[in-house]
């Protein structure tokens, strides 16, 4: 038996039919003279806008927190190669934009924020009582061409939040965003 006879069905290409000896024709590629090929292989700009509330949607980010709380998710991202763009919110609720590597997965990198600094809050007793975040999250890819218009976003929260509930604007972002939801798990 022959190796095409046992390539994958429809995939009887030249490559499959080569015997193990046989060398792999080159590209020939060469950089111009006098310069290194210095591409990487991967290329990204993964941008994430990711909101997540405290457990409960209890007010427990307060003024005295919220701004270490902000730095101390700053680092997370950054051990883990991300960067941190923008960060605001209220005191029951978060919104990061972010730019994370592309070996890293939204649902872990949420993970490592939330469990990392909750973590931290509740060691370093920032807080009476115990400090949880609620278990899921918001979160959607950003192209950069809006990256201003989200960073503003974000850094109007206050002002924002003076005419819309947490709820509304987390209802907003899921239909903007056409995420499907069922309303009765929404605030858990």
């Amino acid at each position: 038996m022959g190796l095409a006879s046992i390539a994958p069905k429809g995939r009887k290409h030249k490559a499959w039919a080569r015997k193990p000896q046989e060398k792999v024709p080159s590209t020939n590629f060469k950089a111009p003279k006098g310069r290194k090929q210095t591409m990487a292989t991967s290329l990204t700009n993964l941008l994430y806008h990711i909101v997540f509330s405290t457990k409960e949607r209890i007010p427990l980010i307060g003024d005295g927190l919220r701004e270490s709380l902000y730095e101390y998710i700053g680092g997370i991202l950054r051990g883990q190669r991300g960067v941190l763009l923008e960060i605001g919110g209220m005191p029951d609720h978060v919104h990061i934009l972010a730019k994370l590597k592309a070996d890293l997965a939204v649902a872990a990198a949420v993970r490592l924020i939330k469990t990392n600094s909750s973590g931290w809050i509740n060691e370093n007793r920032k807080i009476q009582g115990r400090f949880e975040w609620q278990a899921g999250y918001f979160a959607v890819s950003v192209s950069e061409s809006r990256v201003a218009e989200l960073r503003h976003y974000i850094q109007t929260q206050q002002e924002h939040h003076a005419r819309f509930s947490f709820r509304d604007e987390l209802i907003k972002l899921l239909e903007k965003n056409r995420i499907a939801f069922d309303e009765k798990y929404l605030l858990g």
